[in-house]
């Protein structure tokens, strides 16, 4: 009875480990990542976010999740937390190069062999409609990127303390009570 016992605790030991491992998992290949909203009727906003990830054969693993990732955008009213969602990815679903090359140029996105790091960029949305009018709503992006995996900054980033283990975290605020906003359109690629 007794080795019955112990053979069922380490299994389900085992089965816990194995379970809080898989939702650990860290990627360290976005270099830069923009969050946004745009209105689009009544109080329905369309939040976007595009992330510049590299595609170069150290960010692998972590890049190939990508298309499959769903941002977690979390929404507060001020401090209060009201609601939160996951944006899906827009077609391509593979992400566009945005690797600035000169012509007939190569990056480790088409050629893994390539000298020239490449970066890939994906975009993510969806439409959310707010409950009611605020001057203090908050989108916020705190890193995760659905099952568990959290969006890391790429190792080779040179400005920062960590850049291969720290998370990325983005915020944009909307006062709907007046007006129907949109984010500044930003049109310079950003990394």
């Amino acid at each position: 009875m007794k080795n019955i016992f112990t053979c069922l605790l380490n299994r389900l030991l085992l089965s816990v480990f194995f379970l809080l491992w898989s939702f650990t998992s860290f990627g360290s290949h976005i270099i830069s990542a923009r969050l946004s909203y745009a209105y689009v009727s009544g109080s329905t906003y369309k939040v976007t976010m595009i992330v510049y990830a590299n595609c170069g054969p150290a960010s692998g693993g972590a890049f190939a999740t990508l298309p499959y990732s769903s941002p977690h955008i979390c929404i507060y009213d001020g401090s209060t937390s009201i609601d939160s969602m996951g944006l899906i990815v827009q077609p391509p679903d593979t992400g566009v190069e945005a690797t600035p090359l000169c012509p007939g140029g190569v990056s480790t996105c088409t050629d893994p062999a390539s000298t020239i790091p490449g970066i890939q960029k994906f975009v993510y949305s969806a439409n959310y409609t707010l409950p009611y009018t605020s001057a203090t709503w908050r989108f916020i992006y705190n890193g995760g990127m659905g099952s568990g995996a959290s969006a890391g900054r790429a190792a080779a980033i040179t400005n920062l303390t960590a850049p291969g283990s720290s998370i990325i975290q983005l915020e944009d605020t909307l006062n709907n009570t007046v007006y129907n906003n949109s984010s500044p359109v930003i049109n310079s690629v950003a990394f």
